[in-house]
């Protein structure tokens, strides 16, 4: 019997314990799985609070793919009807730039007539096909922009993306990291502009009414869906079976190899915990703080590994409180002076899935700080309310405040995959090979995204499998 402890029940521990229990029941290899986790609950950053019809997600509040892990996962633990797609307002995307909401445009026709950046501009990014060459060296999400649609629209329009997903500066962010995607349309077709025409045929033999984005009539490679309870039923449906295996309130506090091979794991209780594999599936910084005394660099790289920190502020409309209307999935704001909201942006909630609202009113999300402003990570609530509120009130127009509010505060909650950070975890993994059985997952790694972070668990459940 191999036994495998998984540090960590956030959804990627929590996605690495379900996977390793279906693939050894499935190949028939005996297999004890725990999972230890230091807080109260399972599910990390992963949360929703549901009270008098409304839905708020503290973290993710959607997956994208229904091609994934995810999707699949969803399905294994008994989510398959509870699953849903998104309307089609997800399709309008905004862009808050010069005091005003821009409609981003979906494909190359459409940048004529986008309102957010200049005649020049526009015209940068239509002659992009003349300009792109492909490279093969790491740059910042930034540099890479600027290579194909110029300096105003990498600002824009991919600075802004930036700020949507890492909640980060794109001048700092790892393109191949961060956003391999992007790497990959550029090894493909060389051109943005033609990866992007060939996404619209795609989406158009596929039925879709867009390319790359979501349609109201099934499911898709980059459909957004949900889940009818809230983010909050994956963790739910993925921790319930584990039993007692999952074990809240233990933390570990450190770790060491035996002498005739794999983990002792010492508790903050007392007790240790004996393994042959050993999943550390925290944030970078736990991680490094019990790598430390098996290999003090890797966990000094591990360290190096910066995060941002967020808050998101839920607002709680009635209808009528806004002069014009809160349309499509919302709005991030544009980086560069002249243009700081002191937010991130504005999600409108209740535009993409049903009942994130009750009848006759709009759920709204802000989110403020992250790694260009951590001053505003510490503000009070009250500033916080009044800051979302001056920016809504700017891009949409309000008559009056919302009927509720809540608070969520996530401290040093996203990592920031820097220029670079494909190498250091190249490095940090090579180290690791001198620790068989040790295994690292989690968002401080390969992408953050719940889809990712599920993809990620299913590859580290087969790496141990292989050598169990």
């Amino acid at each position: 019997m191999r036994r495998v402890v998984v540090v960590g029940a956030g959804i990627a521990g929590l996605a690495t314990a379900h996977a390793l229990r279906r693939d050894a029941a499935k190949q028939g290899l005996p297999l004890d799985v725990q999972i230890l986790e230091a807080g109260p609950r399972a599910g990390g950053r992963v949360r929703t609070t549901r009270e008098n019809g409304w839905t708020i997600e503290w973290a993710a509040n959607a997956i994208q793919g229904a091609e994934g892990a995810a999707w699949r996962v969803a399905e294994e633990v008994g989510l398959a009807a509870d699953r849903i797609l998104s309307r089609s307002d997800a399709a309008r995307r905004y862009i808050a730039r010069n005091g005003r909401l821009h409609l981003v445009p979906l494909d190359p026709v459409a940048f004529l007539k986008f309102s957010g950046l200049s005649p020049a501009g526009r015209l940068r990014v239509l002659l992009e096909p003349f300009y792109a060459r492909r490279v093969a060296h790491d740059e910042s999400v930034h540099d890479y922009a600027v290579r194909h649609i110029g300096e105003e629209a990498a600002v824009a329009l991919i600075g802004s993306v930036v700020r949507g997903v890492f909640a980060g500066d794109a001048r700092r962010l790892s393109l191949d990291s961060a956003f391999p995607i992007m790497r990959e349309m550029e090894r493909k077709h060389r051109s943005l502009v033609l990866a992007m025409v060939a996404a619209g045929k795609e989406a158009r033999a596929r039925g879709k009414k867009g390319p790359g984005m979501a349609a109201a009539s099934g499911p898709g490679r980059r459909a957004l869906w949900t889940l009818r309870g809230g983010m909050e039923s994956l963790v739910e449906a993925l921790a319930k079976p584990l039993g007692p295996a999952l074990r809240l309130r233990s933390p570990a506090l450190a770790l060491a190899r035996r002498d005739g091979g794999g983990y002792s794991l010492r508790l903050a209780s007392g007790e240790t915990i004996e393994a042959d594999h050993v999943v550390l599936s925290t944030a970078p910084r736990t991680t490094a703080s019990l790598l430390r005394s098996l290999d003090a660099e890797a966990a000094r790289e591990l360290e190096s590994i910066p995060s941002a920190g967020l808050n998101v502020i839920g607002l709680g409309f009635q209808r009528d409180a806004f002069r014009g209307t809160p349309d499509g999935y919302g709005f991030l704001a544009s980086p560069g002076p002249g243009d700081d909201l002191n937010i991130l942006g504005a999600l409108f909630e209740s535009n993409l899935f049903p009942d994130r609202a009750p009848e006759g009113h709009v759920l709204v999300r802000v989110m403020v700080g992250g790694a260009e402003r951590p001053d505003l990570v510490t503000k009070r609530d009250d500033e916080l309310v009044a800051i979302s509120m001056k920016a809504l009130d700017k891009m949409v127009g309000l008559n009056r405040g919302p009927e509720r509010t809540w608070i969520i505060r996530q401290e040093d909650s996203i990592p920031q995959y820097q220029v670079g950070h494909r190498a250091l975890i190249g490095g940090i993994a090579k180290r690791l090979d001198a620790a068989p059985g040790l295994h690292l997952t989690g968002n401080g790694f390969r992408g953050v995204s719940v889809g990712n972070l599920l993809e990620d668990a299913e590859k580290t459940s087969e790496r141990i499998l292989r050598s169990a």
